[in-house]
């Protein structure tokens, strides 16, 4: 029997979650090294949840907050397990630890031409037409 679980991610989680992250275009080289995913993990176990069946990492999500706004990226999900509810759920359980943390609003970063844009808006999320967003990149 298959058995999905969502849980916090673990050091150990690493090497399947880049893996994912390659399967699905995510992964860029200059700021998933090991030393910076660690890094985040440290700062706060709680804002990186991945899903697994068996030993196998299939969805991640990545969360950051203030206890004001929250923001996530890095959602992913394995292409063989989409649309079968573990985007949502993914998504669903870092929201609750946002708000859990004060946060009253939440930011989803995501490209563009993200195919899963829909989605995004189906669980509620919304183009801020209010909001630039910027960058200022030291990995360069």
């Amino acid at each position: 029997m298959v058995k999905l679980t969502v849980r916090e991610f673990a050091p150990a989680d690493y090497n399947n979650l880049i893996q994912l992250w390659r399967l699905v275009n995510m992964f860029n080289p200059k700021t998933d090294k090991k030393s910076i995913i660690l890094r985040k993990y440290r700062q706060n176990k709680k804002m990186i949840l991945i899903a697994k069946i068996n030993n196998m990492v299939i969805g991640s999500i990545l969360g950051m907050g203030d206890g004001w706004r929250g923001t996530l990226w890095r959602l992913a999900v394995h292409p063989k397990y989409q649309r079968r509810g573990i985007g949502t759920r993914l998504v669903k359980k870092m929201e609750d630890r946002l708000k859990s943390a004060g946060c009253k609003r939440i930011i989803l970063l995501a490209d563009k031409d993200n195919a899963a844009i829909k989605f995004y808006h189906k669980l509620g999320y919304k183009k801020d037409s209010n909001v630039l967003y910027l960058e200022k990149n030291y990995y360069q």
